[in-house]
């Protein structure tokens, strides 16, 4: 099971570390991939509403889990 660290204003995922990044803004991308495969990382993006973070932040698990990745970050940019 993957750890989920929200992030603060200005800080970013460590260097290195395998991890799934899910971005909550008020505007994610209207075109273009919603996921970006970053190599050993990816990177979601979610709706700033609770509901969609949550489903997005679930997807982000199931890929942690198939991708040996120990950490969910969760940055927030609304």
């Amino acid at each position: 099971m993957a750890n989920l660290i929200e992030l603060k204003k200005g800080e970013r995922p460590r260097p290195g570390e395998r991890h799934a990044l899910v971005i909550a803004c008020c505007r994610p991308p209207a075109c273009g991939a919603p996921i970006i495969d970053r190599g050993p990382n990816r990177t979601f993006y979610a709706d700033d509403t609770p509901h969609d973070i949550a489903l997005i932040v679930g997807r982000a698990t199931v890929w942690a889990a198939d991708n040996r990745a120990h950490t969910i970050y969760l940055r927030r940019d609304s």
